[in-house]
Order: structure tokens, then sequence, then C-alpha cells
């Protein structure tokens, strides 16, 4: 294996194996090299100005995240990428901060609901997740998950909906952590009721 070759599978590594061709270029490869590895069939084109190796095709979640780490998996998604949910996402949720721009993403995804959140609640709950192919993502923890849907109730299906609140509540509760939560997202009040009914 060439020194190149080395040094470009470690750039792969380093970046959860999608990479743009910024990065590319930051790393040393200029746009005949990467011509050359698509040519060799050492990498495969995946978006726009987004690169992966041809052995390593990441999946569609990957591919959301990698298009911004302003990204975060929510609402139902986070909850069937947290085994709270059975139900695989035909439309991703995902929440990012307000005011930022989300439209070159939007038109290289069609199957993406963007959700805004204010500043101090953006990385509020914000963990790490391996999706089904392995591939790690930014995802929120099962309580601020549970708050999203429960502030976005119309917008969850029902089904969903009953079994995340079931499930959290019944088995998965950490009272202390979604209260806190619940205090800085002003649902402290809807929160109790859940408690009280348990």
């Amino acid at each position: 294996m060439t020194l190149s070759l080395q040094k470009i599978l470690s750039v792969f590594q380093d970046n959860n194996y999608i990479v743009s061709a910024k990065v590319l270029k930051d790393n040393g490869f200029d746009r005949y090299q990467v011509e050359q590895y698509l040519q060799d069939e050492i990498l495969l084109k995946v978006g726009y100005g987004l690169y992966c190796l041809k052995d390593n095709v990441p999946d569609e979640f990957s591919m959301i995240q990698s298009r911004s780490e302003k990204i975060i998996f929510s609402h139902s998604t986070a909850l069937y990428l947290l085994g709270m949910s059975d139900r695989v996402p035909g439309v991703f949720n995902v929440t990012i901060p307000q005011g930022y721009n989300v439209t070159k993403i939007k038109r290289d995804f069609d199957n993406i609901d963007f959700n805004y959140s204010k500043a101090d609640w953006w990385s509020l709950g914000v963990s790490k997740v391996a999706t089904p192919q392995g591939f790690e993502v930014s995802v929120y923890d099962k309580e601020r998950s549970i708050l999203d849907i429960i502030r976005n109730k119309s917008k969850v299906d029902y089904q969903i909906y009953i079994q995340a609140i079931k499930e959290y509540f019944s088995t998965q509760k950490n009272f202390r952590k979604i209260l806190k939560y619940s205090k800085v997202m002003n649902l402290e009040d809807k929160v109790r009721m859940y408690i009280e009914m348990i």
C-alpha cells in the first residue's frame, strides 16, 4: 500500500468515512488525485463534494450528518436510533439552531424534516450513537427526545408517541435529568403530569 493511499484511508477513518472535497484538499489531496482515486474505484462520490471509500458506503444517517455538524437527529428519528421505536424513518427528523441556513442540504435531501431550536436548547442532551450500519452520528438522548415529542405531539405519529412515552416513564426513566431539561425547555408542568400518572 502506498503512502498516499495510507494517508487517504487515515483521513476517511478520522472523518467517519465520509469526507468533503475541502477536507481532502486540506489534507494535501488535489482534485487530480481525487479524480484518479475515483477512476481506480478506491473512492465513490456520494453527494455534492462528498466522497466515501468504495468498500465502506455510508448509510443515509451518516450521509445526512456529514453535511453539517449542526445537524442532530431528533424526534421520532432519535427514538429509532435509541431503540425506543421499531419504525424505520422514511423522513429523517433533525434539529438545527435557529437561523442556520439549510438551503444546500435541502437541495440534496428531500426526506428531511428540519426542526429549529433556540440556541440555548440546541446542545441540550446531545450524545453519539451508532447507526444500524455502525456509523457514529449525533442524536438527542432519551430525555431530550421525549421532551421533543411532548412539545411537538401533533407532528409525531400517535403509535410512536404512545410507545415512547410508556417505555420511558415505565422502564427507562431518569426523573432528575428529564426535569432538569424540562425546566430549560419550559415543559416542567407537562412532564410532572406524566410522572404523576405513573
